[in-house]
């Protein structure tokens, strides 16, 4: 089995244990390579709304959108953080990088916090919550470079009930700086 694959196993169950245990629901993953979009695997999730009973959309609307980007920002992070914390060298990360680069902006636009205010609160929950549910990720690395691909409902099962991550340094940094002028 090439050190790759392996990596891209590792990289795209970070993402998903991060998704799952934040409640969003998963429809698939993948490490089969896409050379047309330039990825070697891919995790396609849908991001809950605010009226859904999501514990991480339960908030008072501008922020409820800001909070649910901090929420992917945490998923984004979550596949370079498994990556180093497996082992490997994280490269080949341009596609997370434009994303998390879009969610920051989002961020910024909706109440005004600057991505250096939180982005490394986001990385410090995806280290923090894959430390705590690494036999979560060694088991969907597992099935995914048994399987190439692996529904939600499939993951879901395989990871098990997982416990919300634990946003408190986020969402503070979120609410103290949207209370100041930081554009």
């Amino acid at each position: 089995m090439s050190h790759a694959l392996r990596s891209a196993a590792v990289h795209e169950a970070g993402h998903a244990v991060v998704a799952l245990g934040l409640g969003f629901q998963i429809r698939s993953i993948t490490i089969v390579p896409d050379e047309a979009r330039r990825i070697a695997g891919l995790v396609v999730f849908e991001v809950p709304s605010a009226d859904d009973g999501n514990v991480v959309t339960k908030s008072i609307a501008p922020e409820v959108l800001a909070r649910t980007r901090q929420a992917e920002a945490i998923i984004v992070a979550a596949g370079e953080v498994a990556v180093r914390l497996a082992g490997f060298d994280a490269c080949g990360l341009a596609h997370d990088d434009c994303e998390d680069d879009r969610l920051s902006k989002d961020v910024w636009d909706l109440v005004g916090v600057p991505p250096w205010r939180w982005r490394h609160l986001a990385r410090a929950a995806a280290e923090r919550y894959l430390g705590e549910q690494w036999y979560a990720v060694q088991l969907l690395t597992n099935e995914l470079l048994l399987a190439g691909t692996l529904t939600g409902a499939r993951a879901k099962l395989l990871a098990g009930d997982l416990p919300l991550p634990d946003m408190r340094n986020l969402s503070g940094a979120l609410d103290f700086w949207s209370r100041r002028d930081c554009r």
